[in-house]
C-alpha cells in the first residue's frame, strides 16, 4: 500500500530566523514574533527541503513524538500547515524597492531655525518623501505649528510624527484638535513628560514621554519596536532600514544620515537636498544590513530592528558605533 508523502511548510508570510541567543518565527501577517527552542529551529528547517516521514526517520524514537506535538501547535497557531502538494506553495519574492530617491526625513526645529522650512518641503516632496518626524526643540507656538503642517498639503507626505516638549504652553484640546484635523498627522509625542503614557483625557493620537530628546538624542532600542511586517523584513535582506531612503535635517540645516552621526553632507542653506542624497556618501550605508554588521547578524531580531546607530568598519567588519540597547553586542570605536 503506498502511503503518499506529507509535507510541513510555514505560511508564506511566516519566516523562520535564527540567532545566537534564539530563534524566532515572524508572523507579518499578523505583526508578531513567535520564540521557539534551537532545536525546533533545526527541526523547521530539515521541513523545509524534506517531507515529514524523512525527517523523522533520522531521529530518536523517543523524539518524534516531540516532532509530531511541536507541527501540530503550528498548525494550531496558524503558523504553518501539512500538505501532498509542496510545490503548490511557493516563497513569497522577497526583493524590496521603493520608487523615490527618499521616502522618510527628520526635520529638527528650535527657535534661532536657520533654514526655509517651506522651501525644505517642498524638496523633500519632489523627492518622493512619504513620511517625516517633526523634533521641535523649544515651545512652538501653536498657530505656527499649524501653518508648518499646512505645508504640507498636497504634497505626497502621507504622515508627520511631531515631537514636541511637555511644557504648559501646548494645551491638550488644541493639540487634539489638530491630530483630528489634520489626517496626515500620524501622533503628537509630548517629551520630557514626567513618565511615559498615553494622555488619558484625549483620544488616541498624543503621547507622553520620559525621555528628553533635547539632552539624549540616541535611540532607545527594545522589543516594541521590533516590527514583524513584510515590508521591513524584505528591506532589511538588503538594506540597513534604520538609515535606508532617509535624511535628516538638523536645527541649522545641515545634511546628515541620522541626527547624531558625526558625517555631514552639505547644508539646506547652501545646497540643494539632491544632489547631496544621491551621492555615493551619503548613500553608501543604506546598503550595511543587520545582516552584514557584528553583533546584529547572529540576532534573531535583525530582519525588525529599525536602530540606525552610525557604522563603522574596521578590518572588513561592519560594527555600530551605538551599542544596543536590546543586548550587549560588540561596537566598534568611532571614527
Amino acid at each position: 500500500m503506498h502511503i503518499p508523502q506529507v509535507w510541513f511548510k510555514l505560511f508564506a508570510s511566516c519566516f523562520l530566523v535564527k540567532g545566537d541567543a534564539e530563534s524566532l518565527i515572524y508572523d507579518t501577517e499578523r505583526g508578531a514574533f513567535y520564540p521557539i527552542p534551537d532545536e525546533v529551529a533545526h527541526l523547521l528547517e530539515q521541513t523545509e527541503n524534506k517531507d515529514v516521514a524523512t525527517v523523522k526517520a533520522t531521529m530518536p524514537e523517543a523524539e518524534k513524538g516531540l516532532m509530531d506535538d511541536f507541527l501540530q501547535q503550528f498548525v494550531e497557531a496558524e503558523l504553518g500547515f501539512f500538505t501532498q502538494t509542496p510545490e503548490c506553495f511557493p516563497a513569497i519574492d522577497l526583493e524590496w524597492d521603493y520608487p523615490a530617491i527618499i521616502s522618510n526625513a527628520i526635520l529638527e526645529f528650535d527657535v534661532d531655525i536657520s533654514y526655509e522650512v517651506k522651501h525644505v518641503i517642498e524638496e523633500l516632496d519632489e523627492l518622493g518623501c512619504q513620511a517625516m518626524q517633526w523634533r521641535i526643540l523649544y515651545p512652538m507656538s501653536a498657530t505656527l505649528l499649524e501653518d508648518y503642517i499646512r505645508c504640507l498639503e498636497k504634497k505626497r507626505v502621507r504622515q508627520v510624527e511631531i515631537l514636541l516638549p511637555f511644557e504648559l504652553t501646548y494645551q491638550q484640546p488644541v493639540l487634539q484638535s489638530l491630530v483630528d484635523t489634520y489626517a496626515r498627522i500620524s501622533r503628537i509625542v509630548l517629551y520630557a513628560a514626567p513618565s511615559d503614557s498615553v494622555d488619558p483625557g484625549v483620544s488616541v493620537g498624543i503621547y507622553h514621554r520620559k525621555k528628553d530628546i533635547r539632552k539624549d538624542p540616541v535611540e532607545i532600542i527594545h522589543t516594541d519596536r521590533f516590527y514583524a511586517n513584510l515590508e521591513i523584513f524584505s528591506e532589511a535582506q538588503q538594506h540597513n532600514v534604520g538609515l535606508n531612503r532617509k535624511v535628516c535635517i538638523d536645527r541649522t540645516g545641515t545634511i546628515r544620515n541620522y541626527l547624531n552621526h558625526a558625517t555631514t553632507f552639505g547644508n539646506v542653506r547652501e545646497q540643494r537636498i539632491r544632489p547631496m542624497v544621491c551621492t555615493d556618501a551619503f548613500r553608501g550605508k543604506w546598503f550595511v544590513s543587520n545582516g552584514m554588521i557584528e553583533g546584529c547578524k547572529t540576532c534573531a531580531y535583525r530582519y525588525a530592528c529599525v536602530n540606525n546607530s552610525d557604522l563603522n568598519q574596521e578590518a572588513g567588519k561592519w560594527y555600530k558605533t551605538t551599542p544596543c540597547n536590546y543586548k550587549d553586542i560588540p561596537t566598534g570605536s568611532p571614527r
